[in-house]
């Protein structure tokens, strides 16, 4: 059984398989990062392009590409009641404006929307774990973001070959 699990994951590699939330590939140099209105994840951007190998740079001007972050909302919005007219199901939603410049304020990725969102089921029974579970799911929700905007950052950048 043991050798079997190491040839399926020998096979998973190979293929170029990779799980959710490692790190993503960009051919950007260096970036700066702005947030012009309340945005909670600029931190985490900032972490996530400096990992995959991106110069964060304060100075705008040196930098080979401007993120600016204009805006996040959050919602969360029933989905499903009870039969007590509970809420037992809500839709945590995440979305940030962006825009991405180049040098000289070239306009590559005009401003756009992204969002994402997840459903989670309210467990009566213990409170404290669905409180805990709209935290996390909260969290993977920024990181999606995150992901959205590098990659969109890589597909803006990438040279045709």
């Amino acid at each position: 059984m043991r050798s079997s699990a190491v040839v399926l994951l020998a096979l998973l590699t190979a293929c170029g398989f990779q799980l959710r939330g490692t790190t993503v590939a960009t051919n950007v140099e260096s970036a700066h990062v702005e947030a012009v209105g309340r945005v909670r994840i600029e931190s985490d951007l900032r972490r996530a392009l400096e990992q995959a190998g991106v110069v964060m740079n304060d100075d705008r001007a040196a930098a080979q590409v401007s993120i600016a972050l204009l805006d996040e909302e959050s919602q969360r919005r029933t989905l499903s009641v009870t039969e007590r007219v509970r809420t037992a199901e809500y839709e945590l939603t995440r979305s940030v404006r962006y825009r991405v410049t180049g040098r000289g304020d070239e306009v590559l990725l005009d401003e756009r929307t992204i969002s994402a969102s997840r459903v989670y089921v309210i467990d009566r029974d213990n409170l404290v774990a669905s409180d805990q579970e709209s935290q996390l799911l909260d969290r993977e929700l920024g990181a999606d973001l995150v992901a959205q905007i590098v990659r969109s950052l890589d597909a803006t950048t990438r040279t045709p070959r």
